[in-house]
């Protein structure tokens, strides 16, 4: 389980760097083909020293077709053996939000959670967990990852994104 977002900000750039080598890719051919953002701002990503929205990695995890939870770090990395190379997912914010709500309370409920036990182990007040469940609130990378663990679930199904797994 990753605990924190040093913890995240290095997996994905060892996740990052690992991906865009293996397949012979410069860092500008990923930001402009898969992340949609200028090379400095991938550069940071690759360096560990920002997080991507969680919408830009729904785009990069698409880009390589892998899942969300292998480029998050919650299963092992391994290499399609020749993905597009060409984003087949691209989410706005307003759509990760509505992806999400239904399948947060969904689960939450099947696994008999209350909002304050959930919000409480996300360390958010009930009304910024409430508003995750109502759409109205996008979730930091570390809180999905947090939320999947909590649920049992992939970080793929919670978004309704690639294959559903169950963990």
């Amino acid at each position: 389980m990753i605990y924190s977002e040093d913890e995240l900000a290095s997996i994905l750039s060892n996740n990052l760097y690992t991906l865009r080598e293996h397949y012979n890719l410069s860092q500008l051919q990923v930001a402009v083909r898969a992340s949609h953002t200028c090379t400095r701002s991938y550069r940071y990503f690759e360096l560990g020293e920002k997080i991507p929205h969680l919408n830009t990695i729904i785009t990069i995890s698409s880009f390589y077709e892998i899942s969300l939870d292998m480029l998050l770090g919650r299963i092992p990395l391994v290499f399609p053996a020749s993905p597009t190379l060409k984003p087949t997912l691209e989410l706005s914010g307003e759509e990760v939000r509505k992806r999400l709500a239904p399948n947060l309370k969904h689960h939450r409920q099947r696994m008999n959670l209350t909002r304050e036990q959930v919000a409480d182990f996300l360390g958010l007040d009930i009304e910024s967990y409430k508003n995750l469940e109502r759409g109205q609130r996008r979730p930091t990378c570390l809180s999905l990852i947090k939320l999947a663990d909590l649920l049992q679930v992939s970080t793929d199904c919670l978004l309704a994104v690639h294959k559903i797994l169950v963990l």
